[in-house]
């Protein structure tokens, strides 16, 4: 369905495309299922060789302000390297553009931008389940993104909290039961004691 919708959208020109070497500028790359399709069909058409070019950065971290995407796995940036996006989508060379070149095209201010899928400084805090949410993988790793650094997270501490009330549940259930063996050996030798 996705490949037929490329085609109706594109039309390659064969006797235009027959053994060029072929520049693809796109505005982004997501999670890179139709940009896939894209340089399959130039070179059905007869290019000789496609290079992609990118006009923004890699978008490596979800958007929570209304661009359909909400997850990291979603996006192929977060998952491979230029090397392997470019790989993955068949082409011969892929290049992005740099956040600074980004901003400096504009002629703007980097202050008026948001730039948070690119690099993850959110202008606004994210509302709790939305971090939990986010950062759900990268914490079972023993480590998260913040602000494009590493900075290890205390699996072993956030675990040992998930287990107490786990574990307090245990030691009263093994309070509850040496406490029923109890009674029961009491009324055990009670009887034998009356027997007698």
């Amino acid at each position: 369905m996705r490949q037929e919708g490329v085609q109706m959208k594109y039309s390659p020109l064969h006797e235009s495309l027959k053994g060029q070497r072929v520049v693809l500028i796109d505005d982004s790359i997501v999670r890179g299922n139709t940009t896939r399709e894209i340089p399959e069909m130039l070179y059905e058409a007869g290019a000789k060789e496609v290079h992609m070019r990118i006009s923004s950065p890699p978008t490596t971290f979800p958007c929570f302000y209304g661009i359909d995407f909400g997850t990291r796995e979603e996006l192929i940036a977060s998952k491979l390297s230029v090397a392997r996006i470019a790989k993955h989508l068949g082409v011969d060379s892929l290049h992005y553009l740099s956040i600074n070149g980004l901003v400096k095209s504009t002629g703007f201010p980097k202050k008026e931008f948001c730039l948070a899928c690119f690099n993850e400084d959110y202008p606004i805090s994210l509302p709790r389940q939305m971090e939990l949410g986010k950062y759900m993988l990268e914490r079972h790793s023993g480590s998260r993104t913040v602000s494009g650094t590493q900075q290890p997270v205390p699996v072993l501490e956030a675990r040992g909290e998930a287990e107490k009330p786990a574990k307090r549940q245990k030691q009263s259930a093994t309070r509850a039961n040496s406490g029923t063996r109890r009674k029961v050996q009491r009324k055990s030798g009670s009887g034998r004691n009356s027997k007698k």
